[in-house]
């Protein structure tokens, strides 16, 4: 080989190894290149599961704060919650793989759950009220009896119903409160009636059945308690099954509480007052009726001298129709979910109703006892509800 040719030969490899050199860096920076796409890609991924872990821990436990040292996908994610000044919740999620880290904010909006005892008055499918000087207000009974400082203007109308006039207030119903529909839902006022609050239609209340507790439904019938003239007769406190209830003339039934009374109903009725037949509530502690068929309260109707939370009237899913026409006051709670309420007496309510629909007359005025609100239903399933994202940040 001549000198030229081993020059040509020399050089050729010093280039070659050059090349290969070159070829191995380029090579070496693509894999580390694809390493790090991977861990910047994890990272989100982590930090997104981490997020919803800790959703999740929310709704099964509200005062859930943090969590930390999670492995998820070969990496590992922190969450740390906050509470805002709006009441919203602020979660931050950081993860990290390898040397890529991710942080994601988000603010949610806690569920909001809302009771049938957040109203003086509330329809599944819809309320009306009408009359002369008819009016809805609110007071709080854990503070005293209801006058002077203790008058609020909470009295709010509610309903599910999602049709036109789901809500209708006539002549000059004047409404202390707001009205609030289902989605789509309108209120309607004629005449002078007013509303002093807000109208919203984003109503989606949960409203549950109640359920006849166990030790009630496993009593044997003790058949009918019917009283005529001035007849009285005395419950003792405790549980108690009966098919109706009925008083008439100026008969009276006194029930000493606490006590648990359970109407399976007899030719279609089960708690019937006339005339100025009155219950009376006796003592301390908590009366609860369950009726199975339809009620009929008028005259005196029912009286219980304590705070609403005292008397609870309950109708079943076989409850479809309440007439409560009392011209005594009423103190407590009636919850009849699949029932059509008419309230045309001239006694005013202090408490809650609750039914399928609610028809309000007369001249009672509904006086709502905010205290309710904190109340549970007797065998309503609970349920934190849904948080909803109000915004993220990635």
């Amino acid at each position: 080989m001549g000198k030229a040719s081993l020059i040509y030969v020399m050089g050729f490899l010093i280039c070659f190894g050059i090349f290969s050199r070159n070829m191995d860096r380029t090579s070496l920076a693509g894999t580390e290149n694809v390493v790090r796409d991977y861990e910047r890609t994890q990272a989100i991924n982590i930090a997104r599961s981490g997020l919803d872990i800790a959703v999740h821990s929310l709704i099964a436990d509200s005062t859930w704060s943090s969590i930390s040292g999670l492995s998820i996908f070969e990496g590992n994610c922190s969450v740390d919650s906050a509470g805002l000044p709006d009441g919203n919740i602020q979660l931050t999620a950081t993860a990290s793989i390898g040397d890529a880290t991710h942080i994601i904010r988000a603010v949610l909006s806690p569920p909001r759950t809302r009771s049938p005892l957040d109203f003086a008055a509330f329809g599944k499918s819809s309320v009306s009220m009408t009359g002369s000087g008819n009016k809805t207000d609110s007071y709080d009974s854990s503070l005293g009896p209801y006058g002077g400082a203790n008058i609020g203007q909470q009295g709010d109308m509610g309903t599910n119903g999602t049709q036109a006039d789901a809500i209708t207030l006539t002549g000059s119903v004047q409404v202390q409160g707001d009205a609030n529909t289902g989605p789509g839902g309108t209120v309607k006022t004629t005449g002078t009636a007013g509303l002093s609050g807000n109208t919203t239609d984003d109503n989606s209340v949960d409203f549950p059945a109640p359920t006849v507790p166990a030790a009630l439904s496993a009593l044997s019938s003790a058949g009918v308690i019917s009283l005529s003239g001035s007849s009285t007769q005395t419950l003792a406190s405790g549980d108690h099954r009966f098919e109706l209830i009925k008083l008439t003339a100026s008969s009276a039934l006194n029930i000493w509480a606490p006590a648990r009374i359970y109407l399976t109903g007899q030719g279609g009725k089960s708690l019937w007052t006339t005339g100025s037949g009155v219950i009376n509530v006796l003592g301390s502690g908590r009366v609860e009726f369950y009726c199975d068929a339809e009620m009929k309260v008028t005259g005196c109707g029912v009286i219980n001298p304590g705070p609403p939370a005292d008397l609870w009237v309950y109708g079943t899913s076989l409850c479809d129709d309440i007439t409560w026409a009392g011209s005594s006051s009423f103190s407590g709670v009636v919850y009849a979910p699949e029932a059509d309420i008419a309230l045309s007496g001239s006694g005013d309510v202090f408490g809650s109703v609750a039914g399928s629909t609610i028809n309000v007359t007369g001249s009672g005025r509904l006086h709502r006892d905010i205290a309710l609100s904190g109340e549970e239903v007797e065998g309503a399933a609970g349920g934190s509800g849904t948080y909803t994202l109000v915004s993220l940040w990635e």
